[in-house]
């Protein structure tokens, strides 16, 4: 699997210009060219909304729904197609 969480190269940060859904893809494409597949991600809390503010290490605030938030996804699902 692939990991978002606190301590990842992705975390709060896509690494570019590019919105996570379009470097997500990206990540997958390069991994499977390694030759090391996943079939699994794990979207951290940070991807969805909370009811705090996120202090600067990541933590903070409970999530609310497990809708997207729009910053990070134009779907209300990442899963979606």
């Amino acid at each position: 699997g692939f990991w978002t969480d606190n301590g990842g190269y992705y975390h709060y940060n896509t690494g570019s210009n590019l919105s996570y859904e379009e470097v997500l893809p990206l990540v997958k494409k390069y991994h499977d060219s390694l030759g090391v597949p996943f079939r699994h991600w794990q979207f951290d809390s940070w991807f969805y909304p909370k009811d705090e503010g996120v202090n600067p290490g990541g933590g903070g605030g409970a999530v609310t729904n497990w809708t997207a938030l729009p910053s990070v996804s134009t779907r209300s699902r990442l899963d979606a197609p």
